[in-house]
């Protein structure tokens, strides 16, 4: 019995997006090929039939692929390729998989949840985040503008200041809205800027404005409520919001925080990150990627269950002590440690979808438009988040700016009072200006 043609039409097809090692694939060619044959054929130049090797033989020699080693051995000099060769022999042990269901990078597992920035773009960019002064730096997103976006990348930085405050804000490389660091830049290849750090006021005057950003971190915000900062303090401000809602981490990977019994004592935040070197206890967690499509197998890294509370931090208030120096207890919302889960949230905020065969899921935030989270639990778990978009949240209805508080009313003396007694209050100012320029033209 012959198989339907359709059958067949979906075999070619396959065939011709088949990736081959370097990343292209034969539709990508032959898409390339057809249009510069439809080009040349408006040039009024040779038949498609006389150009068609010539042509086939330009658009492979042009074409960006993305190689292991990062420089194409046809470019380098001889020395450079000899050392080259050395280097990639010296890492080779650090790149086997430890398994083959699953083998592919940060960059293609966005790509199978319809995330991409373009393979150059992502080589390049990798590049730069090399030479920033930075640990466990990743590509965070990218915040589009009106003029120029901004590529976001996040780490922890390596100058860390050593004054520790449990409930400031302002200390990089702790727990709360400050614990990673940020540079963007405006495109790839370009410098990067690092971006100041948040404050609470920055953070409740950003979640009351929706305005788009503009490319340029000095340009001012104008805008009501009146924010506190420039274009870098928005953004900042933005991106912890997003963290904090978005970042998201496989139940169980991480350990929980133990917080250490003196109050004064440093409170170390990479607790929560797993030891790298202990593959064996990450192969036991391994979990069939069909089981991770519950809310209930993902929890929220940073503290605060998904949010920031009403006083724009995600860790716990300063205690505000009485006459006698005793802690008073308010009305405070209540702290939420790390590690909270999803199915935790009053109303569900992500939606799960199983991809590639259920080998893999993609988790999609419904009030962060262009937040994105892909993982799979096997041979281990493993979770990648990312986000594109403008920088606010989705509104159900069209944004309408806060109204501005009412004028002052104008003050009108009590019916009761004695005009006299009033107007003996009343001091009347000299004009200083006027007598200085009296006493000048004398």
């Amino acid at each position: 019995m012959s198989r339907p043609l359709a059958d067949d039409f979906e075999a070619a097809k396959a065939k011709l997006f088949k990736e081959e090692l370097n990343g292209t694939n034969l539709y990508q060619h032959l898409t390339k090929t057809v249009l510069k044959l439809v080009k040349d054929s408006k040039e009024q130049k040779p038949g498609p039939l006389t150009n068609l090797e010539d042509i086939c033989t330009a658009l492979k020699q042009t074409t960006f692929i993305h190689k292991l080693d990062g420089v194409p051995k046809e470019d380098v000099k001889p020395k450079a390729a000899i050392d080259q060769e050395k280097w990639v022999g010296s890492v080779a042990p650090l790149m086997g998989a430890s398994s083959t269901k699953i083998t592919w990078d940060t960059a293609n597992l966005l790509e199978h949840a319809g995330v991409s920035i373009g393979k150059q773009e992502s080589f390049i960019l990798n590049k730069k985040i090399q030479e920033l002064p930075a640990q466990n730096a990743r590509l965070w997103g990218k915040i589009l503008g009106t003029n120029s976006d901004y590529y976001v990348v996040e780490g922890d930085a390596t100058a860390v200041t050593s004054d520790f405050d449990k409930y400031g804000m302002d200390r990089p490389g702790y727990n709360g809205a400050n614990l990673k660091s940020y540079w963007v830049c405006n495109g790839p290849g370009g410098e990067f800027s690092a971006l100041p750090h948040v404050t609470s006021e920055q953070i409740l005057a950003a979640k009351t404005i929706k305005r788009f950003f503009t490319g340029d971190l000095a340009a001012p915000v104008n805008c009501f409520p009146v924010f506190p900062g420039n274009e870098a303090n928005l953004l900042r401000a933005q991106i912890a919001c997003i963290s904090v809602a978005c970042t998201i981490v496989p139940t169980g990977v991480f350990g929980e925080p133990e917080k250490p019994e003196d109050e004064e004592a440093e409170f170390d935040p990479n607790k929560r990150i797993i030891d790298p070197t202990d593959l064996q206890g990450l192969l036991d967690k391994a979990v069939a990627t069909t089981e991770m499509a519950d809310l209930a197998q993902w929890s929220y890294y940073y503290p605060g269950g998904g949010d920031l509370n009403k006083y724009g931090r995600c860790t716990e208030m300063p205690p505000t002590l009485d006459e006698d120096g005793e802690p008073i207890e308010d009305l405070e919302p209540d702290f939420k440690e790390p590690l909270q889960g999803l199915d935790g949230d009053a109303n569900p905020k992500w939606a799960l979808k199983l991809i590639k065969d259920s080998r893999l899921l993609s988790l999609k935030h419904q009030e962060w438009p262009g937040a994105v989270s892909v993982g799979y639990g096997e041979p281990y778990p493993k979770c990648v988040n990312f986000y594109v978009g403008y920088g606010f949240k989705r509104t159900p209805r069209g944004y309408n700016p806060p109204r501005a508080p009412l004028m002052q009313e104008e003050y009108v003396m009590p019916e009761d009072a004695d005009t006299a007694d009033y107007n003996a209050t009343l001091t009347e100012h000299p004009d200083e200006l006027t007598i200085t320029a009296i006493e000048d033209d004398e």
